[in-house]
């Protein structure tokens, strides 16, 4: 266990060294708008608009890591190997009380 959670610090050490290093490019990903037109003619238009706005990018992105270590630590402890994306990831294990607590208060 001391073993993977020596690899997981070094892993968001050189996450957070590189965000800071280079910093993250955000004015071409800026314009996050979609569009489409749907109907026989056409005639139904739509926009999804995706926007993010953030006072510290390198708060949010520590946020994140913290977030996503401790669900990696939680799966891990289930016995659960292999890689998993973003999306693989329930988010009872992101949040820091137990699915049990977040079941019971949101249910």
């Amino acid at each position: 266990m001391r073993k993977f959670l020596l690899k997981l610090v070094l892993f968001l050490a050189i996450i957070v060294a590189l965000d800071f290093a280079y910093g993250i490019c955000m004015d071409r990903y800026r314009r996050g708008i979609r569009t489409g037109v749907t109907g026989l003619n056409g005639e139904n238009k739509h926009i999804i608009e995706y926007k993010l706005t953030l006072d510290s990018n390198p708060e949010f992105t520590s946020s994140v890591l913290v977030a996503f270590s401790r669900a990696a630590y939680r799966m891990h402890s289930e016995g659960q190997v292999g890689c998993k994306t973003v999306f693989d990831v329930a988010p009872a294990y992101l949040h820091p009380e137990s699915g049990e607590a977040l079941r019971a208060k949101l249910l």
